[in-house]
């Protein structure tokens, strides 16, 4: 875990780049809400509705990470034309 917390000190002391919200803090959000739902139907017995309606919420949040990257922009953002003057 402590990769994780130094990475992005790291990234902003070596290339004067800030983390921010880009893909790989949004995709791992994205991993720790699915780890968490796998928890919950493992440890709890969590099923049916609830776990569909989870899965739902997680598939959104994973489509709300990729088009936030795109359209907000981003250090990692896809189909971004950019021109040089």
């Amino acid at each position: 875990m402590a990769p994780l917390g130094l990475g992005p000190l790291c990234a902003d002391d070596c290339a004067s780049v800030g983390c921010g919200l880009d893909l790989e803090v949004s995709s791992l959000i994205v991993w720790f809400f699915y780890t968490g739902v796998l928890h919950a139907r493992a440890q709890r017995n969590w099923r049916e509705k609830r776990v569909a309606w989870l899965s739902i919420v997680g598939f959104a949040m994973i489509f709300l990470s990729f088009l936030g990257n795109n359209v907000l922009g981003g250090l990692h953002a896809y189909g971004r034309v950019r021109t040089s003057k």
